[in-house]
């Protein structure tokens, strides 16, 4: 029996891997970069409310987020993996729409309601690997805006992905 439990728990774990080397794939993609730049540009116009195709764009980004919060919560990824993969735009992306998902929860407290805890247990992994409790460097003000106009300025070229070989 707990030979069983050990391989479920190990297959789980690969499989969960293996998704989110697809969403990694998928957030290198073309069209996925292009998203990206128009979410980033939407967001460094402080999300106007009537620009709905930069809303459209952020919320294909944060929607990808919040797939991964969705996998992690039914433990089929671990926090150490989504920040592996996913934390240095994870954290950025949601600590500059912190106005607009507040908008756009003050409407519908379900939106979103995977991806705020996830981006708190990603934050608190990044705070326990960098020690002295340091968050700035990746979600102050400051990082925040630089990473917002790197985003912005995105080549449309596919990257490789960062799934190990």
């Amino acid at each position: 029996m707990i030979a069983q439990i050990t391989v479920w728990n190990r297959d789980r774990f690969s499989r969960g891997l293996e998704n989110l080397g697809k969403l990694d794939e998928r957030f290198e993609t073309v069209d996925f970069r292009e998203l990206r730049k128009r979410a980033a540009s939407y967001l460094l116009r402080g999300a106007p409310a009537e620009d709905k195709e930069g809303d459209e764009a952020l919320q294909g980004v944060l929607n990808l987020f919040e797939t991964i919060g969705y996998l992690h919560r039914r433990k089929m990824v671990r926090i150490e993996a989504v920040w592996h993969y996913f934390a240095s735009w994870l954290l950025p992306y949601v600590a500059a729409a912190e106005t607009y998902l507040k908008r756009k929860r003050a409407d519908d407290l379900g939106i979103y309601c995977e991806l705020l805890p996830l981006y708190k247990k990603v934050l608190a992994h990044e705070v326990e690997l960098t020690g002295e409790g340091r968050t700035g460097h990746i979600v102050g003000k400051g990082a925040v805006d630089e990473f917002l106009n790197v985003e912005a300025k995105l080549s449309l070229k596919p990257r490789p992905s960062t799934i190990p070989v």
